[in-house]
């Protein structure tokens, strides 16, 4: 998947501003009062600053009761859905109680193709004597199954065939977790289906940037904030994701590379675990003499597979972990989430200067690697 750079995001924003205003597709029939009503609500929401979190008036109390952060695709995309790729309403349509929102968010090119971020639905209906919005996951799930194992919810379709042992794993690697960090248990929720895609449209995504990248391969996110997992193509013992939900509130400010490293490190991505990534990583490195690896976080995309990010973090968190434990790793995780922070972080901890970090990491990778043969 070829990603936007993260600096053309944050101009691109700048340009567009996060107030919204969506276009009404030619085809929503807006003659319709209802229908009207509708459209006007998710206007104001949309213009009213959707991508921070606060007590927005337009969304449902009920809704706004259950879930810290109540609108739960707020924060599918970094920095966050809305942020300033343009809404289309493409139609409204009456399901069961509900009223369907269907919305485009694209950018166009300097070609005048549109580009699109996703296709999303949001609900709405009457809550008292008001039109108020709704999040899709619940009304597309209320029909699945619930399994709950310990502190889990599982929430799967009734086509999936759940795993008691799978889901008893899970439960011993999150006692080994809070036992090692002395943490509490926390209730969480996970969403579980066998195809990423599937779960992304359970979630309100029809169509999102990136779709069908993990055809045939697990994958997954977390909602920290809600206790919520999402896993596609896996199946009930998720430890990757598991880690995110306990880990990631110890460490607030940490990199993106050590907070996606601890969680591979412990969890493994897609299915596999770090050792076998390193090994990818040993021989795609031999065939890229290339890639410059002094400059880290220009080698953002490897393959479908393995992520570079995972890797090198899932390595310093290794090397940390081997060197002093979780005293060290907690001083790793802690030098702060910008890119000087990850290569002051190194240079500290490890004593590798960044002009030196090619020749160290093709070394380690290699030496790791051979070893796990």
């Amino acid at each position: 998947m070829k990603k936007l750079p993260i600096i053309v995001v944050v101009i691109f924003c700048f340009k567009l501003s996060l107030a919204q205003k969506p276009f009404i597709n030619n085809g929503v029939d807006t003659a319709n009062t209802e229908i009207k009503e509708v459209i006007k609500l998710w206007e104001n929401y949309l213009m009213s600053h959707p991508d921070s979190l606060y007590d927005n008036p337009y969304w449902s109390k009920e809704e706004k009761s259950k879930y810290k952060d109540f609108d739960l695709l707020r924060t599918s995309f970094n920095p966050t859905l809305y942020m300033g790729f343009l809404p289309t309403v493409l139609s409204v349509k009456p399901v069961d109680e509900f009223y369907e929102i269907k919305t485009i968010f694209s950018a166009c090119t300097d070609s005048g193709y549109s580009n699109p971020l996703c296709v999303m639905n949001v609900y709405a209906k009457k809550e008292g004597n008001e039109d108020k919005l709704f999040n899709a996951l619940p009304i597309n799930t209320r029909n699945w199954n619930k399994t709950k194992v310990a502190e889990i919810t599982y929430h799967h379709p009734s086509s999936h065939k759940f795993s008691f042992e799978r889901a008893n794993k899970l439960k011993s690697f999150i006692d080994t977790l809070v036992t090692v960090y002395v943490l509490e248990l926390v209730p969480i929720a996970f969403y579980l289906t066998d195809d990423f895609d599937e779960m992304q449209k359970a979630r309100g995504l029809e169509c999102y940037m990136g779709m069908g990248n993990l055809k045939n391969n697990p994958g997954g996110r977390t909602d920290g904030t809600n206790k919520i997992i999402y896993s596609g193509g896996g199946d009930e013992y998720y430890a990757h994701e598991i880690v995110h939900i306990y880990l990631s509130p110890l460490f607030p400010n940490c990199h993106y590379y050590f907070a996606e490293g601890i969680a591979t490190y412990y969890g493994g991505s897609i299915g596999y675990p770090l050792e076998w990534h390193i090994q990818r990583m040993d021989l795609y490195l031999d065939q890229h003499p290339e890639i410059d690896l002094n400059d880290l976080f220009s080698f953002w995309y490897m393959d479908k597979l393995t992520n570079p990010a995972y890797v090198f973090g899932g390595l310093f968190c290794q090397m940390a972990l081997e060197k002093g434990g979780i005293k060290k790793l907690k001083k790793l995780m802690n030098y702060g989430a910008k890119p000087e922070d990850f290569y002051t972080a190194i240079q500290k901890e490890f004593g590798i200067k960044k002009e030196n970090l090619d020749q160290f990491l093709r070394k380690e990778i290699k030496t790791r690697a051979e070893k796990i043969k």
